[in-house]
């Protein structure tokens, strides 16, 4: 080509061989990074699964927790009402009074929302719901699990306290002919001035702990909703 004279045109040759060669990496760039991009979403939309699926685990046991500070709370209400009646402790009522000493077995799943923490929150594309997970977990969770913790030391020293009311134990006969060892209370403990003040003292930490509770429900349901909204657009 050079030798016919044909200078320009080997030129444009070469610039257009180099304009295909850029074109073919841009085109391979955009298509790497459109691979990266729906990875990143993949493993997005997988944490994010499994975050909403630990919130709503964690709703239900907060249910079972709420039913079983009822039990003591309940509990104490209807041995109140004995009292205000004058109605002297009988064997029959065994079963209510220890129900008095109902505690709970409080936790928290954090495992999917560690796990993004150490890859990094970055992964979340979205800020707001980002920002509402923070809040959630680095503040509003770490609070809870303090106020119960604390009020739960009130329930161990309530939980050791019942002992102070009880008699020797029984040895009984069930319905099925086994055998079983059963509390046994002092008949005038209804009378005690000391039972009265424990009573007092489980109804204020099953309030609390039922408040504590219930207290976080609602935005745990809100986060639910929202992550759903996330991982359907």
């Amino acid at each position: 080509m050079l030798t016919e004279n044909k200078f320009s045109k080997y030129l444009l040759y070469a610039i257009g061989e180099i304009v295909l060669v850029v074109i073919g990496i841009l085109i391979a760039l955009q298509i790497n990074n459109w691979n990266e991009r729906e990875k990143a979403r993949t493993f997005e939309l997988k944490m994010l699964t499994e975050v909403k699926e630990a919130l709503i685990s964690d709703l239900k046991h907060s249910d079972r927790m709420i039913k079983r500070v009822n039990i003591a709370k309940n509990a104490c209400y209807n041995i109140l009402e004995k009292v205000y009646d004058n109605i002297e402790y009988k064997d029959s009522l065994r079963e209510e009074v220890s129900d008095l000493i109902t505690g709970i077995q409080y936790q928290q799943t954090l495992g999917p929302y560690e796990a993004i923490k150490s890859v990094g929150l970055d992964k979340i594309s979205s800020d707001s719901l980002r920002s509402e997970l923070i809040a959630f977990y680095d503040f509003d969770y770490p609070r809870q699990k303090e106020l119960i913790l604390w009020f739960d030391n009130t329930y161990d020293t309530n939980f050791k306290r019942i002992n102070d009311f009880k008699e020797q134990p029984e040895v009984v006969k069930m319905e099925n002919d086994s055998l079983s060892i059963r509390m046994k209370f002092n008949s005038s403990i209804f009378q005690n001035p000391e039972f009265l003040e424990y009573l007092s003292s489980v109804e204020l930490w099953s309030r609390n702990t039922e408040g504590i509770l219930k207290y976080i429900r609602p935005e745990m349901k809100r986060l639910i909703k929202e992550i759903e909204l996330e991982i359907n657009k």
